[in-house]
C-alpha cells in the first residue's frame, strides 16, 4: 500500500509512525467493506499478554543457559536412542572431542 499525503499529515498530527500503521494492518480486523482495519484495546491486550508469555519463556530459557554456562557447559552421552549419562564440562571431564 502507498501512503497518501493526507495520511502523512495525519500521522504527524496524531503521532502515528509507520510501525504503528504496520501493526494495525497486521493485527487489525477488516470491516465488511474491506476499506478499514480496526485494532481495539481488547486485541491489543491479548497481543501484550502473548508477548509477556513469550518473554517469560525466553527468560526461563536464558536462566537454563546461564546455569549450563556456569558449569562450563555439559556433555550428554548416548548410545543410539538411549541417553546414558550427563556431566559438566569442567577440566576433569573435558572430553568433548
Amino acid at each position: 500500500m502507498t501512503n497518501t499525503k493526507h495520511l502523512q499529515i495525519r500521522m504527524q498530527q496524531r503521532c502515528f509512525d509507520s510501525s504503528l500503521i504496520g501493526l494495525v494492518l497486521d493485527e487489525g480486523v477488516s470491516n465488511k467493506q474491506g476499506d478499514k482495519e480496526f485494532l481495539g484495546t481488547s486485541k491489543i491486550s491479548d497481543l501484550l499478554n502473548q508477548i509477556q508469555s513469550e518473554i517469560a519463556r525466553l527468560k526461563k530459557e536464558q536462566d537454563k543457559l546461564q546455569r549450563l554456562k556456569r558449569r562450563g557447559g555439559a556433555t550428554l552421552v548416548h548410545s543410539g536412542e538411549r541417553l546414558v549419562t550427563i556431566y559438566p564440562n569442567d577440566r576433569k571431564h573435558n572430553h568433548a572431542k
